[in-house]
């Protein structure tokens, strides 16, 4: 009931004028919704508000910044209710069931992060009806507070399902000036895809996915380095982020030292390409991505 009530508060202040000294506004208002000159808000486009209060301006001009303050804090406070309401959901469920470490677990489970200052993995856990776990949380800022750390985790406990992704909406939506890569086993790049895919992309964040499936046989010349380049640029305005297997990676080099023999110019490009400051780094099972195996010698 009190969450049902907060959707409907949030809604009817982005949806509608009210107040008092901007009556005169309402009808005008009113029409240029009806003409879709101005969107009407849904559910899901209050999830985006708690990410990015900014776009409240879309829906209702006339909302002042105190009020969008206020406003924010409400959906927030409605997406916890979203959280919680789930986890009630999940609770009765495992109770008619005999699987009581399951039952345990979800009621050990708490929120320990500060939703105010992470409201995109608020989102994360509204829209894919899970909580992160007090460990995930530890692992997640523990990487992000000492980046180059490796950390071990025992199977089944949400490496690459919770804690990756909270990752890289950490970085991605806060800091532009990086380009979040991902580096996956080649066995796993294709699933790894479908599921950031569904998750981040085709979800209320729409954080883009890139590849850069390169091998020797494709000849580099100014034009597809162009390509490249804008494509990379691109990912980075939009705060998307690139997904490569080792062999992508190392074939780009590989082919940048042939390219000094060929056509120095390009070779000059492929570099400065291949290393670029921006570029942020994710491992997913360093262990094996960084073993002697997966470094190709020609």
């Amino acid at each position: 009931w009190f969450r049902s009530k907060i959707e409907n508060y949030s809604l009817s202040a982005l949806n509608a004028v009210h107040d008092e000294e901007m009556n005169c506004h309402q009808d005008a208002h009113c029409i240029l919704q009806m003409q879709n000159l101005i969107p009407t808000a849904t559910k899901s486009d209050l999830a985006k508000i708690a990410v990015d209060p900014t776009i409240i301006a879309r829906f209702n001009p006339m909302v002042n910044l105190e009020s969008r303050k206020s406003l924010r804090s409400s959906i927030l406070t409605w997406l916890r209710l979203c959280v919680y309401e789930d986890k009630l959901t999940r609770l009765i469920s495992l109770s008619k069931s005999a699987s009581t470490d399951e039952l345990l677990r979800e009621l050990h489970t708490e929120t320990v992060w500060d939703t105010d200052e992470n409201p995109a993995w608020l989102v994360f856990e509204v829209e894919n009806m899970l909580q992160i776990r007090q460990v995930q949380y530890t692992v997640a800022k523990h990487l992000i507070d000492h980046p180059g750390d490796v950390m071990q985790l025992n199977m089944g406990t949400g490496k690459t399902r919770v804690i990756l992704p909270m990752l890289v909406m950490h970085w991605s939506l806060k800091n532009r000036d990086k380009i979040i890569r991902i580096n996956f086993l080649s066995a796993l790049l294709n699933e790894a895809y479908s599921y950031f895919h569904q998750i981040l992309t085709a979800s209320m964040l729409g954080i883009r996915l890139y590849t850069i499936p390169f091998c020797r046989d494709i000849k580099l010349d100014e034009n597809s380095m162009a390509t490249m380049r804008n494509a990379i640029d691109c990912c980075r305005e939009e705060g998307g982020v690139v997904l490569v297997a080792p062999e992508h990676r190392l074939s780009l080099e590989l082919n940048c030292k042939e390219l000094f023999y060929q056509d120095r110019c390009v070779a000059t490009d492929l570099y400065n390409f291949i290393n670029m400051p921006q570029w942020y780094d994710i491992l997913d099972e360093c262990d094996e991505l960084l073993r002697h195996n997966y470094q190709l010698i020609y």
